[in-house]
């Protein structure tokens, strides 16, 4: 029954959400997970302080990484409307907002 269903249906793909998150983004939140796991493990006061830096770190990569992406989009639907491509612009500002 799945293996028919597979055929007919086929699978469908995933829609990713968040074009912006790059490996940098996973890097990053990677080295804040170890050293909250470092933290809960020793608590003192250098851990903690470490885990809070990494904390700003990740926020501002995140942060700017999602910044970058949706200037860039903004940028495509500012072009698209200039050269009256009005169906990317109507799938660019659904994607946007």
């Amino acid at each position: 029954m799945l293996e028919t269903a597979k055929d007919t249906i086929q699978l469908q793909t995933r829609i990713t959400r968040n074009e912006w998150w790059y490996d940098e983004c996973k890097e990053a939140i990677k080295e804040k997970n170890i050293a909250r796991g470092k933290c809960l493990q020793r608590r003192s006061r250098a851990t903690q302080e470490e885990y809070e830096k990494k904390t700003i770190i990740v926020t501002k990569i995140c942060r700017n990484n999602k910044k970058q992406w949706l200037n860039n989009k903004i940028k495509e639907i500012e072009e698209a409307h200039r050269k009256n491509e009005t169906r990317k612009f109507k799938i660019l500002r659904h994607i946007v907002g």
